[in-house]
């Protein structure tokens, strides 16, 4: 467990002028075993306290735990460990109408961001659908190029079944009917063929 608790404040925030009085009227219980600075790595204002202190003062002092608290609902975070730079100079209590425009111009940069998120969304949507059109018009175009040559294959296919049709209608017109077979087969069954046979003339 670390031997420090840091209150970081949120980028350029600081506490106001009122909420500092409040803070010195329970700093006694702190024992003076508190200092003020930044982090090193964001420079944001941090309240750097002895943990055991700090742990005393929530127990002892509501109004510090009710300060800790409203600090902490407006963004503040406390940590255990933190690149701390002791600066009391980085304290500058800003009076609380300031607070409420920060949090507007916040407000403001994250609406914007917003909205440029979704127009970038909206154009990718947009570029996709292009994209798709013109891939389906290709694929079109290119099915359109082999249309004719599906549509000759497609005759030549039918020529040459009608023409396997017709010769076989011919060619069945040359024999015997099946009942015509049957009947001279059944007149001399050992000396008759039992294939169909080309008719004869008085046929």
């Amino acid at each position: 467990m670390s031997d420090y608790k840091y209150l970081v404040f949120p980028s350029a925030k600081q506490p106001t002028v009122d909420e500092m009085a409040e803070f010195r009227d329970s700093a006694y219980v702190l024992e003076g075993r508190f200092a003020i600075g930044i982090c090193r790595k964001t420079s944001n204002l941090v309240f750097a306290f002895a943990a055991s202190q700090y742990e005393n003062a929530l127990a002892l002092r509501h109004d510090f735990a009710n300060l800790i608290e409203k600090w902490t609902m407006r963004g503040c975070v406390v940590v255990d460990r933190l690149a701390f730079v002791k600066d009391s100079a980085a304290l500058r209590p800003m009076q609380p109408k300031s607070w409420l425009a920060v949090d507007n111009r916040a407000h403001c940069r994250e609406s914007l961001s917003s909205k440029d998120l979704a127009a970038k969304e909206a154009i990718a949507r947009s570029r996709l659908g292009v994209s798709r059109t013109l891939d389906r018009y290709d694929a079109l175009r290119r099915f359109a190029v082999w249309v004719p040559y599906l549509l000759i294959a497609l005759g030549a296919l039918m020529t040459i079944a009608a023409g396997f049709y017709v010769g076989n209608r011919l060619l069945e017109g040359r024999m015997e009917k099946r009942r015509e077979t049957t009947e001279r087969v059944i007149t001399s069954p050992m000396k008759q063929a039992l294939e169909p046979q080309p008719k004869q003339p008085d046929q």
